[in-house]
């Protein structure tokens, strides 16, 4: 009781300081600033967290792969590929809601707490996951070059959240409320493991719905848009280095998302129907 007293504490503390916007002359004074605990405490902290919460979460999602799912659902899937579905899921719930109340709702101190500690979660997620691209069995060299591409530009644009910009705020947290897609993409996924035919069906609708509008349409109706026209306003709160990082960044995500939404859309029954797979031979 008297960790979660000083916990409450120090929170307190740091709320009183969140809404203060810092300045850098790089990404990678930002990024000294996040490590060191210099900028935001509660940053820091949430980061650190994630660090160990993540790779945690990932052995229990392998655990029940091993303990709770049949031999032939083992066949399906690698233990880390599941333990790493298991915790990405967990991960696009934590994300997703205050990325909303940050998109289209003023933010209490409460909230302004959940949101540092989500995003900074969110990025130590990201990082957790650049080295165990490397590692899963069931992927192909392509797709674990673009996954380690993807991974590297999120926590990059996450970490500018740091900054308690305002206007950056908003455009971190456009960008990353496009994880309300992944919930429906894990939900598929665990179906096509468990081969669950309605789970299947609401995950593959709701992925053909939400990828494309949280990712594609948010990004380049809203998200590019915000940062070419507002890049004086970007630029005198930050720098060009982390402007160009923002719009390079997200141009280069929007385009990993077109990608995989023509694919998803060339067959969308694929998506909503559960094909039987058979036991291996």
């Amino acid at each position: 009781s008297t960790l979660l007293v000083r916990f409450v504490l120090i929170q307190y503390l740091i709320m009183q300081t969140l809404s203060i916007p810092a300045t850098y002359n790089s990404w990678f004074e930002l990024f000294c600033d996040i490590v060191s605990g210099a900028g935001d405490p509660l940053f820091t902290i949430s980061l650190y967290c994630g660090l160990f919460i993540f790779p945690l979460l990932i052995y229990v999602g392998a655990q029940i792969h091993v303990h709770f799912l049949t031999e032939l659902q083992q066949k399906r899937i690698s233990a880390l590929t599941f333990g790493s579905y298991f915790a990405a899921f967990i991960h696009a719930i934590l994300v997703t809601v205050p990325s909303y109340f940050v998109l289209f709702a003023e933010l209490s101190d409460t909230q302004r707490v959940w949101w540092t500690i989500s995003i900074a979660m969110s990025m130590a997620y990201f990082l957790v996951h650049i080295p165990l691209e490397l590692l899963f069995p069931d992927q192909s060299a392509s797709m674990m070059v673009v996954m380690v591409i993807h991974h590297c530009v999120s926590a990059a644009i996450l970490a500018t959240a740091c900054m308690n910009d305002t206007l950056i705020t908003w455009l971190v947290a456009l960008g990353i409320q496009c994880e309300l897609s992944n919930v429906f993409m894990h939900c598929t996924a665990f179906a096509s493991v468990l081969q669950h035919k309605q789970l299947y069906f609401v995950g593959g609708l709701g992925q053909l719905i939400t990828y494309p509008i949280t990712r594609v349409y948010a990004g380049v109706c809203a998200g590019i848009p915000t940062i070419l026209n507002q890049k004086r306003q970007i630029t005198t709160a930050a720098n060009d280095e982390i402007y160009w990082l923002l719009l390079l960044g997200s141009s280069v995500l929007v385009l990993i998302s077109v990608v995989h939404s023509v694919t998803i859309w060339i067959n969308p029954i694929k998506m909503l129907m559960l094909q039987k797979q058979m036991k291996s031979a």
